[in-house]
């Protein structure tokens, strides 16, 4: 049996397990009840749901008003975040999703070692903006709790769920795993 601290339980309940249970009465009163709920929308979060696309059913909650994290351009496309890769030194995965998004890169003119994004890394964020369903993403929900409780499904098994709160009274509830209890 693993034991995890409840922030490690709350990101391995919301990111990993996945179970299905049909939405009771009691679970109305949540905003969404879904398999997945990815906190956070830079390009980690936006990629996790990206994977997730059609696999189970899934919500992208953001505590800012816009996606992208630390991925910002300026309203001149100026690159204000995170602008270069370097796949030959093991960053093999972030090139690979590049490629599937059809964006393109460059070499540093005054470093052949340096990779850039062309466009700038924000245009990941666009791109797979684009992808997703925008009725699945909410911005605003700034996570202020994340608790696991129990529920009961429609024939009374009682079931464990994650629930995200946000300061302005927003929830959802993330099925567990059964599988994969404390």
């Amino acid at each position: 049996m693993l034991r995890w601290r409840s922030s490690r339980l709350c990101f391995v309940s919301l990111v990993v397990n996945l179970s299905r249970m049909a939405c009771t009465s009691r679970m109305e009163e949540c905003e969404r009840v879904v398999d997945v709920a990815v906190v956070g929308g830079g390009l980690s979060g936006l990629t996790v749901a990206h994977r997730l696309a059609n696999k189970c059913s899934w919500v992208l909650v953001e505590g800012s008003e816009r996606l992208g994290g630390r991925l910002k351009n300026s309203e001149s496309g100026v690159d204000l975040g995170g602008a270069w890769i370097w796949p030959e030194f093991g960053q093999r995965r972030i090139a690979e999703l590049l490629r599937e998004l059809n964006i393109g890169t460059f070499r540093q003119p005054d470093d052949e070692s340096s990779t850039r994004i062309a466009g700038g890394a924000y245009k990941a964020i666009e791109e797979l903006s684009k992808r997703l369903p925008q009725e699945r993403i909410m911005l605003g929900f700034d996570v202020s709790r994340c608790a696991v409780q129990k529920q009961e499904d429609e024939g009374g098994v009682e079931r464990e769920m994650v629930k995200l709160s946000s300061s302005s009274g927003k929830s959802i509830l993330a099925r567990r795993d059964p599988d994969h209890s404390r």
